[in-house]
């Protein structure tokens, strides 16, 4: 792993739940860590879906190898929202390779 080309600053967000008091259950999302990455934008397109036009695009995040990150989170990166499809550990090259898609909001 080159630290050198973790240039970009990413937080990555874990869905909570939590109970109030009416008992009814709350899901927020919140910041699990603040790290950085290197950015690889994959593909990107313009896709029609029920009478919208929306750009869709794949970017792989790369973080170093000690982070807990799973599928179950998201990445926050330049306001933009982006969840995660895959987690790849490379032990040999000491890195996480996350494969994301952009969150239509």
């Amino acid at each position: 792993m080159r630290a050198g080309l973790l240039r970009e600053e990413i937080t990555v967000e874990k869905l909570t739940s939590t109970k109030d008091s009416y008992g009814s259950m709350t899901e927020l999302w919140e910041a699990k860590l603040s790290t950085r990455a290197e950015v690889k934008y994959n593909a990107g397109s313009r896709v029609a879906l029920n009478n919208e036009i929306i750009h869709t695009s794949n970017v792989t995040f790369i973080v170093r190898y000690y982070h807990s990150i799973d599928e179950a989170d998201r990445i926050l990166y330049k306001g933009k929202r982006y969840r995660i499809l895959s987690v790849s550990r490379e032990l040999y090259k000491q890195a996480i390779s996350i494969l994301t898609e952009l969150i239509n909001e």
